[in-house]
């Protein structure tokens, strides 16, 4: 029988150290549900579970309250950073690359393609 199993890799180059983090809370919270991968549920739990995240921090600041859909996507998108004015970080510009093999191979290559 051959193997079912696709399996995935993603390399990041230039995250910060708080995006790596994140991203192993996210393994940690699917291995704790009994899965081998996490997905952008896993992802999301990430970010507003564990320690202080920054949104947190920013929301406490701000002293707000519940908010609709589209008013916490406007306050996230608030949080993104202009251009950097310091030049001790990455000399290239941050990347994702990935890779899939196995019986999905094509679907899961087609589907980062296309973001």
């Amino acid at each position: 029988m051959p193997d079912q199993h696709t399996d995935t890799s993603t390399t990041i180059t230039g995250a910060a150290p708080s995006v790596a983090v994140v991203l192993q809370r996210a393994a940690d919270i699917a291995a704790e549900h009994g899965r081998n991968w996490f997905g952008v549920e896993d992802l999301l739990a990430a970010l507003l579970t564990g320690r202080t995240t920054p949104l947190q921090v920013h929301w406490q600041r701000q002293g707000l309250a519940a908010l609709s859909f589209t008013e916490l996507r406007d306050f996230a998108t608030s949080l993104v950073p202009v251009e950097s004015p310091r030049r001790d970080g990455p000399r290239e510009p941050a990347k994702v690359a990935f890779t899939a093999s196995g019986p999905l191979e094509a679907e899961y290559t087609a589907l980062v393609e296309q973001a």
